[in-house]
């Protein structure tokens, strides 16, 4: 549970906790406002050419840095393969395809010295056209290709292996 929203937006009157199905949800004493505590949408590009897997260093925080996909949070009102293709233009600075769906991965985002948040991470598969110059801009500082069997030793977030290791065992689509 969240701690750290006390007060409605809506009147401001303070939260309480209530059982409402089968977890406890913030709900508004005063206006019946539910503050529903839902995973936070993110797509991950899985690029993969061969035996190698395209990362890209953090310069952000979280886990500043780290090796992690290409990748970022979706839009109010964007549909995830949209914002596939935006993230990895701003991130990268070329224009991808989205090839598939791959998977979803459930994980945390954050902490440290903010809160965390569950994030719903939406794999997709996708292609990079052949000539394409990766130019590391945005949130990242660099991208790289890294054989998937001697990947980089500080991996940014669980999800990550877990996808590795799904494609690993040929959950391909």
């Amino acid at each position: 549970m969240k701690k750290q929203y006390r007060y409605c937006p809506i009147c401001a009157t303070k939260f309480v906790l209530r059982q409402l199905y089968d977890e406890k949800q913030l709900v508004c004493p005063k206006c019946g406002y539910i503050f529903w505590q839902n995973a936070k949408p993110a797509v991950c590009g899985f690029i993969i050419r061969g035996n190698t897997i395209l990362l890209v260093r953090r310069a952000v925080p979280p886990a500043t840095g780290t090796w992690d996909v290409p990748g970022g949070f979706v839009k109010e009102h964007e549909h995830p393969e949209k914002a596939m293709v935006r993230e990895l233009q701003e991130e990268l600075g070329v224009r991808a395809t989205v090839k598939g769906f791959f998977g979803f991965y459930m994980d945390l985002y954050g902490g440290h010295n903010g809160p965390t948040s569950a994030v719903l991470n939406i794999y997709y598969l996708v292609s990079l056209p052949p000539s394409a110059r990766l130019q590391p801009t945005d949130d990242i500082s660099d991208a790289r290709w890294f054989s998937l069997s001697r990947l980089p030793k500080h991996i940014s977030f669980k999800h990550i292996h877990e996808a590795i290791r799904d494609w690993k065992r040929g959950k391909k689509e």
